[in-house]
């Protein structure tokens, strides 16, 4: 395959001189080893009031070149920020954060891709931060504490409703479980099969008779949605983390948060829009 070499400033050069003495387009073209389209398009594209001059040809070209180059969509401040606040501030993910502005604006603003390539080149770093922190934004590990959260997912919407119990223990989740249900309409609770719902009769009973439904061991799948937002809910509070110090208004915030996220499975509208049934413009 053929690849078209631009002319260099020397071949302009003797283009002009071979038109001066009065050469045909062929006969240059011949003479320059160019084919003649070529050379019948740059004195049309390039000249100035019949005048072909080499160093405005030259010029032009270099411009159109420029001009015709791809643009980082990142070098657009606004849409840079916006990129930046999503991916550090909300937790979002590349993916969720570009295929909801396409879900906004009806079609693609910025690829997944171009945010990946963004964040290992670190055009998405904060102030004083590294790169290697702006990647570790995407996955988290902690340590070990004593109190837990307790997640239920609405399966259809994906919206969650969370709240802390003290200890991880049956006592404790069980109050958490009644605190979030009171007043809430559910047809069921499918929780794990952990020591800490061992008093779901207990719950079952207060809560006018609410089934609780175990999935089979070793299988979470048959809890997918619970289980997938519990993976996102690690961004705020990473898995094994003490979260027994932290308040309870900051645990509704993040709740929030995840609550106005856009997912996939959604067709990237947000939990709380198809809980709802609202729309919100949140780009």
């Amino acid at each position: 395959m053929r690849h078209y070499k631009p002319l260099t400033l020397y071949e302009r050069e003797n283009l002009l001189f071979l038109k001066a003495k009065g050469y045909s387009i062929t006969a240059i073209a011949k003479s320059m080893g160019r084919n003649k389209g070529t050379i019948s398009r740059k004195l049309r594209r390039n000249s100035v009031a019949n005048q072909y001059m080499p160093v405005v040809a030259q010029h032009q070209y270099q411009a159109r070149r420029a001009y015709c180059k791809p643009h980082n969509r990142l070098e657009h401040a606004r849409l840079l920020e916006h990129v930046k606040h999503r991916l550090l501030e909300c937790q979002r993910s590349p993916e969720e954060i570009a295929e909801r502005l396409r879900a906004e604006y009806g079609r693609c603003v910025i690829s997944t891709t171009t945010i990946y390539r963004a964040i290992y080149s670190g055009w998405l770093n904060a102030p004083k931060a590294s790169t290697a922190s702006v990647i570790k934004k995407l996955r988290y590990r902690g340590k070990q504490g004593k109190a837990c959260l307790v997640t239920l997912v609405d399966r259809k919407s994906r919206y969650l409703i969370c709240g802390k119990a003290d200890k991880k223990n049956a006592q404790a989740v069980s109050r958490a479980i009644v605190d979030l249900l009171l007043g809430v309409k559910a047809l069921s609770v499918t929780p794990d099969r952990g020591k800490e719902f061992a008093h779901h009769a207990d719950v079952t009973e207060y809560l006018g008779g609410l089934p609780f439904y175990f999935p089979q061991p070793h299988q979470p799948w048959q809890r997918g949605s619970n289980e997938n937002t519990n993976g996102l809910l690690r961004e705020y509070f990473p898995k094994g983390k003490d979260i027994t110090e932290i308040s309870d208004d900051y645990i509704q915030r993040k709740v929030a948060l995840m609550n106005l996220r856009p997912r996939k499975c959604l067709n990237y509208r947000t939990p709380y829009e198809v809980h709802f049934e609202e729309v919100l413009h949140l780009a």
